[in-house]
């Protein structure tokens, strides 16, 4: 599913020696719904909304925008005010996917990491709910964020690599627009330059390994984080069983999410 982040409308930032509390506020616009296909080619139905993405665990509507923050934090609390709710059109909810998972509030979550070496907030929202009292679902057209956040390490205090891995080698990027397992000829690897399965590396932050850095603690982050391309792991086929790099050669990895991918020959 295509990415595309959210700009905030209001943003109110309150900083003191140990703790910041953000407070923005935003809208949400119901588009439709659309049909796509899983990976194993069954059917399904998903909500759209205008400018947001799609969960890929769900393909449930997920509102998402990131906070530039002083310092590296962690959450410490995160509550939705002032939500005003819109029923959405049975037409549409009707056979949409995972529509047992929603539950009686939007979900929200926040966690803190590190882009381009500065320390954000990262909001999620799944903005529908299932009304408790009449069991409708509806959609939260408008919210209020409040998150509060205790600062435990300051900006610029982390270490950086000395030496990016791209200062070396032949390097070529191309970007990667959709999860899946994506296949590399041996046609397309000689035009990039290569002449034998030895010399390739293929580098590069995708979706899981952006999803495990928000997962994990800010201590863990900021203690093991490295700031340098990771090597990613791929397969080298040999269809033809020669041990030579010839037509019908060619390799696999797996991205998790839009990225960019680069490749390395030495």
């Amino acid at each position: 599913m295509k990415k595309i982040f959210c700009i905030v409308l209001i943003i109110s930032l309150f900083e003191s020696t140990f703790s910041q509390t953000f407070f923005f506020s935003d809208s949400v616009s119901l588009t439709g719904y659309t049909y796509f296909f899983t990976s194993d080619s069954i059917k399904k139905k998903a909500i759209i909304l205008k400018n947001r993405d799609n969960r890929d665990s769900d393909f449930l509507p997920v509102y998402r925008c990131s906070k530039k923050i002083n310092g590296l934090c962690e959450i410490k609390s995160i509550n939705l005010k002032n939500v005003s709710y819109t029923p959405v059109d049975a037409n549409i909810i009707k056979g949409i996917n995972a529509i047992s998972n929603i539950g009686s509030e939007p979900e929200i979550k926040a966690n803190v990491c590190i882009e381009r070496k500065q320390p954000v907030i990262d909001f999620e929202l799944m903005p529908l709910r299932k009304n408790p009292n009449t069991g409708n679902i509806e959609i939260a057209n408008y919210f209020e964020c409040e998150i509060n956040v205790k600062q435990i390490r300051a900006a610029g205090s982390r270490n950086y690599a000395n030496t990016s891995k791209m200062a070396s080698g032949r390097w070529y990027k191309i970007k990667v627009t959709q999860s899946g397992i994506y296949k590399i000829t041996h046609s397309q690897l000689v035009e990039m330059g290569f002449s034998n399965f030895s010399s390739i590396g293929v580098f590069g932050y995708g979706g899981s390994e952006s999803k495990i850095i928000r997962d994990n603690s800010p201590e863990i982050f900021a203690d093991k984080y490295i700031d340098d391309l990771p090597e990613r792991s791929i397969l080298k086929v040999d269809a033809n069983g020669n041990g030579s790099f010839d037509t019908g050669d060619y390799l696999l990895f797996y991205a998790d999410g839009p990225h960019n991918i680069r490749y390395r020959a030495n």
